[in-house]
């Protein structure tokens, strides 16, 4: 996956082959997980239709989930209380890494650079040095 430009992300291929191009990075599954939105949990009561997005297998279990609620965030105004919200979610997206061994743990920071929201994410793995990644959220365009 290669980050364009214009800030969103698309699959990277080799010019030469027209393969996909892989890596040993977690980049992929961070950016996956955090940028999906997750199923809405309907609790004591079997639904079959989305509340709001999500993959649609996650309807069948609740063994594993794919993405998070950032989103929730998303809705609201860029003040400390929402970069609280902002953080959890983040570090609930991510959560699978750790629950799987992926990663040993997953530190996430969050803060307020004008009308962006700054997300750092370190992921420490077990046998290797952590990543670090920086992701930009614009409010301003999320609100209009």
């Amino acid at each position: 996956m290669k980050r364009r430009p214009d800030g969103t992300f698309d699959l990277d291929y080799d010019s030469e082959t027209r393969d996909l191009v892989l890596t040993e990075s977690l980049e992929v599954s961070v950016i996956i997980s955090i940028g999906s939105d997750a199923r809405e949990k309907v609790i004591g009561t079997l639904s079959l239709t989305p509340l709001n997005n999500g993959w649609w297998g996650d309807a069948v279990g609740d063994d594993f989930q794919l993405g998070g609620y950032v989103y929730r965030a998303l809705q609201g105004k860029l003040a400390p209380a929402t970069l609280v919200d902002l953080k959890q979610y983040v570090k609930d997206a991510l959560k699978w890494m750790v629950d799987d061994g992926v990663a040993s743990d997953v530190d996430v920071d969050v803060s307020i650079d004008e009308q962006v929201a700054v997300v750092l994410v370190t992921i420490a793995k077990p046998s290797a040095e952590p990543e670090n990644y920086r992701f930009e959220l614009p409010w301003k365009e999320t609100l209009e």
